[in-house]
Parts: structure tokens; sequence; C-alpha cells
């Protein structure tokens, strides 16, 4: 039976290794902490349970993970939460799961710290972000920093930093030399594949290529990519 290795327990690791798993291989899945999930897993502090929710899929069953697991044929149920609570630096407001709504934006735009004058940039911002549906709406924009989108709509700070946590914004460029030096200082020789899709996509496409690392543009192309390389390695 050939063997596949999995690194992480998060959504896209257990969604990796559950469909390797239901095509026939032996896979062995490494997570650093004591429990599985990754950043979708939980806590308890002081008799409360806390929600590490940066993953969230407001889209429920439509959503990727609804997809993932019709199939894997898994009974998976999601709970709508409604309202839920975002907090921030210390600061906290109940939302909506529609929060797409102006009143909601607002609120969320006070609460990061926003300037007045800055607000309402940073609610065109927001509604500009939620109103992509498909990957057609972000053509305009393919090949251009996310900063200098972001500052098209708004100079204010606070907006960065809340974007930076929420969205994870890293450049593609950076993701591949960071890959490239931890094999180096690992001194590691198997073969590796990774999904890279973002800013800088293309210079980190050429980093990665160089060191004749495989880089895929989908969760379903990596896999395809990692089983073939694993048979090639038999």
């Amino acid at each position: 039976m050939a063997r596949a290795i999995v690194i992480g327990t998060g959504v896209g690791g257990s969604g990796i290794a559950a469909l390797l798993a239901g095509a026939g291989y032996e896979v062995t899945v490494f997570e650093r902490n004591e429990f599985p999930g990754g950043k979708t897993s939980m806590y308890e502090r002081d008799g409360f349970r806390v929600d590490m929710s940066v993953h969230v899929s407001p889209r429920g069953d439509r959503g990727p993970i609804g997809q993932l697991a019709r199939r894997l044929e898994a009974d998976l149920e999601l709970r709508m939460c409604e309202p839920w609570r975002l907090i921030v630096g210390g600061r906290s407001c109940r939302l909506p799961l529609a929060f797409t709504r102006p009143t909601a934006l607002v609120r969320i735009a006070l609460l990061i710290g926003a300037k007045p004058y800055n607000a309402i940039g940073a609610l065109r911002l927001f509604r500009k972000v939620l109103s992509v549906k498909e990957e057609a709406d972000l053509a305009p924009y393919f090949g251009k920093p996310a900063s200098e989108f972001i500052s098209s709509y708004t100079k204010d700070p606070n907006v960065y930093i809340f974007l930076n946590i929420m969205g994870g914004i890293t450049r593609c460029d950076d993701v591949a030399k960071g890959l490239l030096e931890v094999r180096k200082k690992m001194g590691l020789t198997k073969p590796t594949v990774i999904r890279l899709v973002g800013t800088n996509e293309e210079e980190g496409r050429k980093i990665l290529q160089e060191a004749g690392i495989p880089s895929l543009e989908t969760m379903e192309d990596a896999a395809a990519k990692a089983v073939e390389l694993a048979k090639g390695a038999k």
C-alpha cells in the first residue's frame, strides 16, 4: 500500500488526509499540538470554552467544508451561531451572520479603531471584499499587491492590522523563501508540493521552480501531484 504523510490537522491537512485515505493510501498525519484541528480547535480557560475561530464557514453546507463532507460521505452537522461576537484588542461587538449590512460594517470599522474620517473608506473596502463571489470578480486585481488595493480605499493603520489578522495576508514570494529556508536548515530532501495562490504569486512560483519544487493553484491539484510523486518514489 502506498503511503502519504500530511503535516497539520487543520481544515486543509485533515481534508487532504481524508481524501488520500479514501483513495486507498496509508496516511500518517503529524500535528505539533496535543490536540487535532489546528486553528479550528478550541481551548478552555476559567470555565469558558473559547473557539480559535480563525476559520469560519459562513456559507455553511454550501461552503468548502460542506463540499468536502459530502465527498467523504461524512456525518457532519454545521450549526449556525447568530449573533456572533467579534473581539479586537479588548473591545467587542455583537454582529449578525449577514454582516455585509452597512450597520454591521460600520460597527467593525469603529471596533478596530478606524479614525472617523477613515470609516467611510473602510466601509467601502469591506463591502468590496465581501462582494467577491467567484474568481472572475478578482480578475481586475490579479498581479497587484494587496497593499495597493487596500490603500486605494483607506490608509488607516488600524484597518491594515485588522486585515492582516483576519485575512492572513502573506506574499507568495515570502512563503516560497521561508519554505526553502526551512528545508535547508532541517536538511530536508523529500519531495515537497505546495499550493500557492495570492500576492506575488509569479515570483513565488519562480523561486520554487528554480528549487525543483512544484507549486499548484488548487488543493486537489496539489493532492494529485503528491500522489504522483509518491507513486514515483516506490
